[in-house]
């Protein structure tokens, strides 16, 4: 019996490193080509690898971003936002917009909804980056759908837009509400 179980452990690893060295090789691929992530339309292996460790990067900020809001932290937030928004919008209607919308909204945030729908997204100003439709799910268990839009300035993430309880048709997913 114990060999049987080995066996599965192994035959489970092979196929782990299989999947790992086939992402891998994708991503080198994809990069190695020359391969422009934001080229439109492009719903190839080839793009989808090399916007993949973009999407992530972006998903990471995103998130911590929203635990910032949680904590009611609005200078972290403002610093968060991307230079092109706050130049555009002024300084004092983007923290207007933090302190009045965003840190409300995610202050009763517990979890995420089980959906996320993820999107490739351009800016006003012509930065590339990534559209995430969640829902935050509150401490009664309500779920309130939020969009939070992530582009990339001068080599870093930034958050170009939060649209807090707003629901978008066709990318927040209804089951969830």
């Amino acid at each position: 019996m114990l060999l049987n179980k080995e066996c599965r452990l192994a035959r489970c690893l092979s196929r782990s490193v299989l999947g790992l060295q086939i992402l891998l090789w994708g991503a080198a691929s994809a990069q190695a080509q020359g391969v422009d992530p934001w080229k439109p339309n492009d719903d190839s292996f080839e793009g989808y690898m090399a916007r993949e460790p973009m999407r992530r990067e972006a998903e990471a900020l995103a998130s911590t971003f929203i635990e910032t809001a949680r904590a009611g932290n609005t200078a972290e937030l403002l610093r968060m936002v991307s230079p092109t928004s706050v130049q555009t919008s002024g300084r004092e209607n983007v923290e207007r917009h933090l302190d009045r919308a965003v840190v409300p909204f995610f202050a009763q945030h517990r979890d995420f909804g089980r959906s996320t729908t993820t999107s490739t997204a351009k800016s006003a100003s012509g930065h590339f980056g990534f559209a995430f439709y969640r829902y935050s799910v509150r401490a009664n268990g309500e779920k309130k759908p939020f969009v939070i839009y992530v582009t990339q300035e001068n080599g870093r993430w930034h958050v170009a837009n939060i649209l807090v309880d707003h629901f978008v048709p066709g990318r927040h997913r209804p089951s969830e509400q």
